[in-house]
């Protein structure tokens, strides 16, 4: 008996369909459907789940369901590139490195995916985000290969165009969970690359950065990481803001609380 033939790629695959494996392959390991949703053009959740079902059923894009922390009765669907979606993005032939992005998406541990579900909203923020002032130019995630040169491993890096000027800045979602001496180390590590002018000397920042610390916190935390971070006689690099603030503001929007100042600033404050 031959084999089962693979199922037909639907009929109606639109460029929406097509940019969500393109963004899965290329910028997100894992997304919600909320998130989806933010990323796409605006749509019902009835259509985007019909969508969504179409791209499970031809295999181009495949779900994981996770259990909402402990209530075993609820799961949340993400989801991740499919078994064939090399066959729209790579056309040549099945492309291992959208082979090795499917497996480990399907590994990742749960452990550390609301993390990266909650870093996902913070860069979905700066890619669609429609402000005039602050532009997107590059965004690096926090697995990506280049940070094995380095002290440490930002939740991610964005590049942004403010006008004529470009600032880059080191991303940390702060959840809270370090305290004492895990956290005086991340800070120290930012510290020494200043000092050190690490920047000067890789390709990933040449001039002058920031450290963006975003927090899931309150104020009690936000004036906690400031106090540590005044420390540092490079206190100036870094910027904290409250998760909630960020994402319901624009991008120029002053929200931003530094050591130096008592003044709540706007990204696009020159360095």
């Amino acid at each position: 008996m031959p084999p089962p033939s693979p199922p037909s790629p639907p009929r109606d695959l639109n460029t929406d369909d097509l940019k969500l494996l393109k963004l899965l392959a290329n910028e997100f390991l894992l997304l919600t459907r909320d998130q989806i949703r933010t990323l796409l053009t605006p749509r019902s959740i009835r259509r985007t789940n019909f969508r969504l079902q179409r791209l499970v059923a031809g295999e181009y894009v495949e779900r994981r369901h996770i259990l909402f922390s402990l209530d075993a009765s609820r799961k949340s669907p993400f989801y991740h590139l499919g078994r064939r979606a090399w066959e729209l993005l790579h056309p040549a032939g099945p492309d291992p490195k959208l082979a090795r992005r499917r497996r480990r998406a399907k590994s990742f541990h749960e452990s550390a995916l609301f993390h990266l579900i909650a870093v996902n909203a913070v860069h979905i923020k700066f890619l669609t985000a429609h402000d005039a002032r602050v532009t997107l130019l590059r965004w690096i995630p926090q697995y990506a290969r280049i940070w094995r040169d380095f002290l440490f491993r930002p939740d991610g890096f964005a590049e942004y165009q403010c006008g004529s000027w470009v600032c880059r800045c080191f991303v940390e979602l702060d959840r809270g969970t370090e305290r004492g001496g895990l956290l005086l180390d991340k800070l120290f590590a930012y510290h020494r690359y200043a000092i050190q002018q690490g920047y000067e000397r890789d390709t990933l920042s040449p001039t002058p950065f920031r450290v963006l610390f975003i927090t899931t916190g309150g104020m009690r935390r936000v004036r906690m990481l400031l106090g540590r971070m005044g420390k540092f006689d490079t206190a100036e690099i870094f910027w904290v803001a409250r998760k909630s603030e960020f994402l319901a503001h624009p991008l120029s929007h002053a929200h931003w609380h530094t050591p130096t100042t008592d003044q709540l600033l706007p990204l696009d404050t020159p360095l």
